[in-house]
């Protein structure tokens, strides 16, 4: 439920974006303003998120997270006013961008290592999939008025703070090993290069989602606008979240590291078809099977992730990784509009970012090797 309210409240204001415009008497740049300041302060939070759960516990940092989510969304409804709005986005942020690496850790601590990067994959596609929701029901919603918006995902955390104390669960206490251990782990290339290789799978997954549209539009040359084809976005981010949850049982039966070498073989090789291919129809499969293969290996790259520190430490570790996956994510998508205005066209994009997956290969051995070298250490609290 938590999973699903986070992406409720990341989602909740795209599907109804003209009725804020008119409220806020706003321009595109300005409900841009509206819809990025969540995901900006999403991605940010993640390394101080895992640093203050590491320190404070998961129970502690879900409280927080659930308690911001509410407060930002009622925040939004004191007045109308434009301002106020961004501030309440603004604290959602703190909200999502602490819920999702605490949910994430609280997962890690709860099921057996060995079924760590299944139920990660689980958590993932719910929060995929809940991110759908408010493009479902929130059109309809809004003829109730534009405060319903902020209401439902406003109460929905309100009643999951309400409810926290009695779920059962036993997460570690605070630890000051994490806060000493954090300096040398910051340092370290090995979240770094676990971040890099996540952000080529929730890349494509963002950049198809916000793109998709109108790199079909340009593939049919306009005859269809990018308009009748916004329902891609919300099937790009359905079938992330499907195969995020179908691919977390592979982790349990298939090497994690040779899950993330094969799918990012294909990613390459399917990029550079990609880049190849531009008649609508094969251009639509490729776009599917590549944010297909995108979420496939959610659950392997977090499992290895989640069992190559100690639990004192975990926070930090999946806040970096998050942290450096998001921010790839925003360049892949910032680069996809800037190569469409630098040289008329979608498709050198995809030549860009084909090799960057043959460069993954090398830090998924690379990684996988380190923590073969550690798996024997008296370190591991596990």
């Amino acid at each position: 439920m938590i999973g699903i309210d986070i992406g409720i409240v990341l989602m909740n204001i795209p599907p109804v974006i003209d009725t804020f415009m008119s409220l806020y008497q706003t321009s595109y740049t300005g409900v841009s303003i509206l819809i990025s300041s969540i995901m900006w302060t999403h991605g940010l939070m993640q390394i101080p998120g895992g640093l203050l759960i590491d320190r404070l516990g998961v129970r502690g940092g879900v409280a927080l997270s659930l308690a911001a989510m509410g407060t930002g969304n009622f925040l939004s409804l004191l007045e109308v006013n434009f301002t106020l709005a961004v501030i309440g986005r603004v604290i959602c942020g703190i909200g999502t961008g602490l819920g999702f690496v605490t949910t994430m850790k609280w997962v890690a601590l709860s099921v057996p290592k060995p079924r760590i990067g299944v139920y990660q994959a689980y958590l993932g596609g719910i929060i995929a999939l809940g991110s759908i929701l408010p493009f479902l029901f929130f059109p309809g919603l809004s003829r109730f008025g534009w405060e319903a918006i902020f209401v439902a995902p406003g109460v929905f955390s309100l009643a999951l703070l309400a409810i926290l104390p009695r779920l059962r669960s036993k997460p570690l206490p605070a630890s000051a090993l994490s806060l000493a251990a954090s300096p040398s782990l910051l340092f370290s290339s090995r979240p770094w290069m676990f971040g890099f290789i996540q952000s080529l799978s929730w890349g494509p997954v963002v950049a198809f989602g916000n793109w998709g549209a109108s790199i079909l539009s340009e593939a049919h040359q306009n005859s269809i606008t990018a308009e009748n084809l916004a329902w891609f976005g919300a099937l790009v981010m359905a079938i992330s979240g499907v195969v995020r949850i179908l691919g977390g049982p592979l982790v349990s039966r298939f090497s994690p590291r040779g899950i993330i070498l094969g799918s990012n073989l294909l990613l390459g090789i399917a990029h550079a078809l990609l880049y190849s291919l531009h008649e609508p129809g094969v251009l639509l499969t490729l776009l599917l099977a590549t944010t297909a293969l995108a979420s496939i290996n959610f659950g392997a790259i977090f499992h290895l992730v989640s069992t190559s520190v100690p639990p004192s430490s975990l926070g930090l570790m999946l806040g970096i990784v998050i942290f450096t996956a998001n921010m790839g994510a925003f360049l892949l998508t910032f680069l996809f509009g800037w190569l469409k205005d630098l040289t008329g066209g979608f498709h050198s994009a995809f030549a860009w970012t084909a090799p960057f997956f043959f460069l993954a290969l090398v830090a998924t051995w690379v990684v996988a090797a380190e923590k073969k070298e550690r798996k024997s250490s008296p370190n591991q609290e596990r």
